[in-house]
């Protein structure tokens, strides 16, 4: 930390380095309230088979907990400019909350959206396409829909040779929910190989 400190020391936004002991997701949330923060960064190494299952990595455990956005860069991604927005849509009702970051995004940065939905053996399509539209109304948006088995194949296919920012929406599940099922955005977050901007619902 204090030699990336000094590497930026003459760089805007300041860098201030900072030690803290105890729970990630406590400390980091304390810690945004304390700066009134906009949105938290880290870096993610993924997490694969029982580690994915039963434990998960810290940017999923820090997901699971944050009431801000979190942009997650993975460790081997090499920065390329990003060209579009891609959002993962499971084609629940939009919740204009949710939208609000993205679109923010999208503009500040002139970009046209994608929104993906990947349709596994037990999924439907996407019946509400319409009312995305009209939360994006001023923004250029598409969308586009994959047959897959599983939700990881899918979300391989969508981000194969993009350069892209991908983003996901956390919804709310109940404790159960949370600790027996490994949720989609979970899943994109561990095996991830372009940026991520997770967002709370």
């Amino acid at each position: 930390m204090e030699k990336l400190s000094s590497r930026y020391s003459n760089k805007k936004p300041a860098i201030e380095s900072k030690v803290l002991q105890g729970d990630l997701a406590d400390q980091t949330n304390a810690l945004a309230k304390e700066h009134k923060a906009d949105c938290v960064v880290m870096g993610t190494k993924g997490a694969t088979g029982l580690k994915e299952v039963l434990i998960g990595s810290n940017a999923v455990k820090l997901m699971s907990s944050l009431k801000l956005p979190m942009y997650a860069v993975p460790a081997e991604h090499e920065y390329k400019a990003i060209n579009e927005v891609l959002v993962a849509y499971d084609g629940q009702e939009p919740f204009e909350d949710s939208c609000k970051p993205i679109s923010t995004f999208a503009k500040r940065h002139h970009l046209p959206i994608t929104f993906f939905h990947v349709m596994t053996k037990d999924g439907k399509a996407v019946d509400n396409w319409d009312k995305i539209q009209e939360l994006f109304s001023d923004l250029h948006t598409e969308l586009v829909e994959i047959e897959a088995d599983e939700f990881e194949e899918g979300l391989e296919q969508i981000t194969d040779d993009r350069e892209a920012l991908l983003v996901l929406i956390r919804h709310k599940k109940s404790f159960w929910e949370r600790l027996f099922n490994i949720s989609d955005s979970r899943k994109a977050l561990m095996h991830a190989k372009l940026p991520v901007l997770v967002i709370p619902e």
